[in-house]
């Protein structure tokens, strides 16, 4: 199995369009479509299934796409530990983080920490809450960002910020006059989710049992923009993070019951730290207490 092959496989997952793809790895459609059938071969599994030049990620391609990654994020990590010790000068830090923070959170914190150490390289890995809780704590990534808080000793969690939920409906929705819902609301709505392994859903699926209600899944996704954008569309109810400015795609009606998603840093408890990977947390332990 070739490292290209996972790479090419992960950006047809993002990608699922031969033309688009090949584009965006700088390769020929020709020599993308051998590397998938190389890959489906070494593997014994089809990953997608196939419409034209339009492919779908199928149930096997999307057990594949956590274990791709990390397999390429893991080789890209070593790469630079190696390149450091040959270049002790260099700094690197490598981050892990849920998908939806890689939108705000992590590129504040690297713009901001930049500006006071701008020779820090950052190798950066993006996924669901689990897949960063298992990285860091396997000797992966030096830092995680995630949300909820895990419930396990061998990290250390440092709290940043805060975010108020809402129950996030299309513009027109009957609720979407409303100041408050509340758990009686919710019954008989269909809801678009995250995937169970994401943080997102995780307290979605809290506040639910909390309240007592059984919430009808119409669609279960990986990233925020297409969570919004289907609830834009009227395919269901989310349970979203309030954005600031509000939306004008969607509406947000806060909870009776406020709830919130905690975003925090962890780092292994059981690995000591690089100089350089100290001082970057250090720095964002400083940046959370401040808010």
């Amino acid at each position: 199995m070739q490292l290209d092959d996972l790479k090419n496989f992960l950006e047809l997952s993002r990608v699922p369009n031969m033309t688009h793809a090949s584009d965006h790895l700088g390769i020929s459609q020709p020599a993308l479509s051998r590397s998938l059938a190389r890959l489906e071969k070494d593997l014994g599994h089809l990953l997608f299934d196939r419409n034209g030049r339009r492919l779908s990620l199928n149930a096997r391609g999307e057990v594949l796409v956590p274990h791709a990654a990390r397999i390429v994020s893991e080789l890209q990590d070593a790469k630079a530990r190696l390149a450091a010790l040959q270049d002790p000068e260099e700094e690197v830090v490598s981050l892990s983080y849920v998908t939806s923070f890689g939108s705000w959170l992590v590129p504040s914190l690297i713009e901001d920490y930049r500006s006071i150490a701008p020779s820090v390289r950052f190798i950066l890995d993006g996924g669901p809450a689990d897949h960063v809780l298992e990285s860091v704590r396997d000797g992966g990534p030096d830092i995680g960002f995630l949300s909820p808080r895990p419930e396990t000793g061998d990290v250390i969690w440092t709290e940043l910020v805060r975010q108020p939920l809402a129950l996030t409906v299309p513009p027109g929705h009957p609720l979407a006059g409303r100041s408050q819902v509340t758990a009686e609301d919710l019954h008989g709505l269909g809801f678009v989710m995250f995937r169970p392994e994401y943080g997102l859903r995780q307290i979605a699926d809290r506040l639910f049992r909390d309240l007592g209600v059984s919430p009808h899944i119409a669609m279960e996704v990986t990233e925020m923009s297409t969570l919004r954008a289907l609830v834009a569309t009227g395919a269901g109810a989310a349970i979203m993070p309030v954005e600031t400015p509000p939306s004008t795609s969607v509406a947000q009606i806060p909870l009776a019951a406020p709830v919130t998603r905690t975003a925090g840093m962890i780092v292994s408890a059981n690995r000591g730290m690089p100089p350089a990977v100290a001082r970057f947390a250090r720095f964002v332990g400083e940046w959370g207490s401040g808010r």
